[in-house]
């Protein structure tokens, strides 16, 4: 199991060529916030919690803790030898990237949701994120303005 201090990007630091969006971590506990920065501007992508794998969704994302998180890596060099050498774990490695797509395809229906829907998903489906992430980083999430989430958590 990995400790990593809040400012690390997890994914960035894994050793090898690939050591990219195809790596992955897998929270074991713990917390964590993906997003891009675009012109001194956070925009965030994804929250992750424990028994989750995050997988950056973009390959200029990062991967940001939200308070103490412990888990493995898996740089992608290592999941492929592991698929070549067990063809059994495939199933697995389908699953995995099958909820990993499930969770940007629920992000993306998100985003299509009024404003008080949305507040109430995250809420319902993630309720540690208003705990542990910013409320900067809430709203940008929620695509509102911070004075529209103090109004909704009131």
């Amino acid at each position: 199991m990995l400790g990593i201090p809040s400012s690390v990007n997890i994914l960035k630091h894994v050793e090898g060529p690939q050591a990219d969006s195809q790596s992955c971590f897998f929270i074991e506990s713990g917390h964590l916030m993906e997003f891009i920065e675009v012109n001194f501007k956070k925009i965030v992508f994804l929250f992750f919690g424990p028994g989750e794998f995050a997988i950056q969704c973009h390959p200029d994302s990062n991967l940001q803790c939200l308070g103490d998180v412990h888990g493995k890596k898996f740089p992608h060099e290592d999941v492929v030898r592991l698929l070549k050498e067990f063809p059994e774990t495939r199933e697995a490695y389908r699953g995995i990237r099958k909820e990993y797509y499930e969770k940007v395809a629920e992000r993306l229906r998100l985003q299509q949701m009024p404003v008080e829907k949305r507040f109430e998903h995250l809420q319902k489906n993630q309720p540690w994120v208003f705990d542990l992430a910013d409320r900067k980083n809430i709203a940008c999430y929620l695509g509102i303005s911070l004075s529209i989430l103090e109004k909704l958590t009131r």
